[in-house]
């Protein structure tokens, strides 16, 4: 049994959405909306401090679990590479920092993909 079918109710549906990132523009990022893409989201935050004052930090992963159809493709180094998430809740615009692949161990049937996500900024284009 695949996570949408173990946790439907965990599935989050028009909050966050895929867009393609074009780098190195004479802005510097741009993102460009594709849709909206439902997902199952989990969310770390840590935190720590150091003998030095100013070295405390705060750290952000999140990581969210997609059906592989729901993606424009899913070549996981494209991924990395032209794409983005945006969570529209927050208008917060999402790195793709890695990609996992859920695979079924009894058929080998890629059931979901593990997108970690961390934010970023860039210059949205119009839609």
């Amino acid at each position: 049994m695949d996570i949408f079918t173990s946790f439907p109710n965990a599935i989050v549906t028009d909050v966050w959405e895929l867009g393609t990132v074009s780098r190195s523009t004479e802005v510097g990022k741009s993102y460009e909306k594709l849709g909206y893409i439902d997902c199952i989201v989990d969310e770390e935050v840590t935190g720590g401090q150091n003998n030095s004052p100013s070295a405390d930090y705060i750290t952000s992963q999140t990581m969210l679990f997609v059906k592989p159809e729901a993606l424009a493709q899913y070549n996981i180094g494209q991924m990395v590479a032209n794409f983005m998430i945006k969570n529209t809740e927050t208008d917060q615009l999402y790195e793709i920092t890695g990609v996992g692949v859920g695979q079924n161990q009894e058929t080998g049937v890629v059931e979901h993909l593990e997108l970690l996500i961390q934010p970023t900024e860039a210059i949205e284009e119009d839609e």
